[in-house]
């Protein structure tokens, strides 16, 4: 019975929690299909309540997911060192160890983490981190992102100033990707690799990477023009023009770049372009002019770049705060759902140990009341055999003897069960008793106002109380004897168990007085004098 209990407990705690778990699941996997889709995710409330609940509830790839989702989010809301933090945490869930590990997902990661270092010029970090996107998307044979992210290792050997081991890498990419059958990718690094070139002048090797980027890669439109997000090749063809004294397509590239320029980075890159082109050229008048430009702009992104580094501390701040807050209000709400599972499986156990309670006796009343019926039918049948051994005068003594044992024995017997079963319904009498509103009121007055006497509507509900349960009792003790009415309360407050000394405070007279009265209710019941407590044994006996 026990474990059908724990069984039934752990089910109902099981379907609370299927619930909460599909529809948080359904989440993750649709903030994963809109980061997929490259839309911006900004609900970081939203992404925060996944982390919390899969850390307590998921598994390591079902927090790995969250983690890196809150991350996207940090860094679409501009929020770079939460996003760093949610990315490394992102790392740390993840078991690596394990056969069924996400490592597809574990490789994008590594990658956005890369990404945040090389927005912040830390190519050493940007390259560790791209190498182990490296490692686990070749573990997971994802062929495409293993190879974007061997292209993006360039870039940071590109920021330490070591365009030899950039090249390298570049050249290996380019060859993976045109084994892989993907020329589009390829020309896509040869840009890169055409400027490398121009950096260590061999000019004809540059030029011809230039010209694969601008006729394989598809993005430029009829006019000449380069997709957006792309304009840093206009300072490329411009560096490789001025380089090779085509004069005016330099200067024509270097104002095109200026023209589209909506960064820092792109009106620093055309204004040094400019800069280098009127050294060149010996036009002193533009190369101071551009000269300045260039120095004002690159103050003015110093200068916000400071500001961003600024509101980046603060808001790490507020996040760490906002995060703490979250954590203790997410662990007062879990402290209070187990209070109240804890409650809920009382309550459940309390009732169906009742139920058990309940069933249990009557099933050993009924088992009880069976047995005693089938022995008062076996003392019948032996004192009618008896009668009818005594009429024949063959008989002999020691059979009479023998069947008069068998009736004492069976006598013996069911008065047994007789008192068995008396006890078992003085029991649920007792209970009931014990348990009735008047009963626990009079209960009340003792505990908590000791001066408080129980009113008249007191008094008629416990002499309803005992004529429902025993309707015997008021015949059995007045009837014939001639008790008043303080004897008779005394004797009903006797049956509900009140102790001699509160029947005294609910009477408001002394102890010595009350057990008086209990020797002259005995005296009168019975015409002999006896003790106070067999008084009691006799009153509580009455069911």
């Amino acid at each position: 019975m026990l474990h059908r209990i724990c069984f039934l407990l752990f089910a109902i705690v099981l379907l609370a929690g299927c619930t909460d778990g599909t529809e948080r699941r359904l989440q993750l996997e649709e903030l994963e299909r809109q980061n997929r889709a490259d839309s911006l995710m900004t609900n970081d409330s939203l992404a925060r309540d996944l982390v919390l609940w899969f850390d307590r509830y998921g598994t390591p790839n079902e927090q790995m997911r969250a983690h890196y989702i809150l991350g996207r989010t940090h860094y679409d809301r501009g929020e770079l060192p939460q996003a760093l933090e949610a990315y490394k945490d992102a790392a740390d869930r993840a078991d690596t160890s394990s056969a069924d590990c996400d490592f597809r997902t574990l490789s994008r990661v590594h990658a956005q983490t890369a990404q945040l270092y090389y927005s912040q010029l830390l190519p050493d970090n940007m390259i560790r981190h791209e190498r182990l996107a490296m490692k686990y998307a070749k573990v997971a044979k994802d062929t495409m992102q293993y190879l974007y992210c061997h292209g993006m290792l360039a870039e940071g050997y590109e920021m330490k100033n070591m365009p030899d081991s950039a090249l390298i890498i570049l050249s290996e990419a380019y060859t993976l990707y045109e084994n892989a059958g993907c020329d589009k990718h390829a020309a896509s690094l040869c840009c890169s690799m055409a400027d490398i070139y121009r950096q260590l002048k061999d000019y004809a090797q540059a030029g011809i990477y230039m010209l694969k980027y601008e006729s394989q890669t598809g993005y430029f439109n009829k006019n000449g023009d380069i997709n957006p997000g792309k304009e840093m090749y206009y300072s490329c063809k411009g560096h490789l023009c001025l380089d090779n004294s085509d004069k005016d397509n330099a200067e024509h590239y270097f104002r095109k770049l200026l023209g589209v320029a909506n960064n820092y980075d792109l009106k620093i890159a055309a204004l040094n372009g400019l800069q280098q082109f009127y050294a060149k050229y010996h036009d002193k008048d533009s190369l101071i002019k551009y000269s300045y430009l260039r120095d004002s702009i690159c103050s003015i992104a110093h200068n916000d770049i400071e500001i961003q580094k600024t509101l980046q501390v603060q808001a790490l701040y507020d996040y760490t705060r906002s995060e703490l807050i979250a954590i203790q209000k997410s662990r007062e709400a879990d402290r209070l759902r187990y209070v109240l599972v804890i409650l809920v499986s009382l309550s459940i156990i309390l009732t169906l140990l009742s139920i058990i309670v309940f069933i249990r006796h009557q099933n050993a009343q009924r088992l009880l009341q069976s047995k005693y019926q089938a022995e008062m039918e076996k003392m019948a049948q032996a004192q009618t055999d008896l009668l009818a051994l005594r009429s024949e005068q063959t008989v002999s003594q020691a059979l009479l003897c023998q069947k008069e044992q068998e009736i004492k024995s069976l006598q013996d017997t069911t008065e047994q069960y007789r008192h068995k079963i008396h006890t078992l319904q003085s029991y649920a009498i007792n209970e009931r008793l014990q348990k009735a509103p008047v009963t626990l009121r009079l209960q009340q007055y003792l505990k908590h106002d000791p001066n408080q006497l129980p009113a008249f509507e007191d008094w008629r509900d416990l002499k309803v109380l005992i004529n429902h349960e025993i309707p015997s009792f008021y015949d059995t003790l007045v009837k014939d004897n001639k008790l008043n009415s303080f004897e008779y309360d005394v004797c009903v407050l006797l049956r509900l168990q009140f102790s001699p000394t509160n029947i005294a405070k609910l009477k408001r007279c002394t102890p010595s007085y009350i057990t008086q009265i209990r020797k002259g209710i005995y005296k009168k019941l019975f015409q002999k004098e006896g003790r106070a407590d067999d008084l009691d044994d006799y009153v509580l006996s009455l069911s």
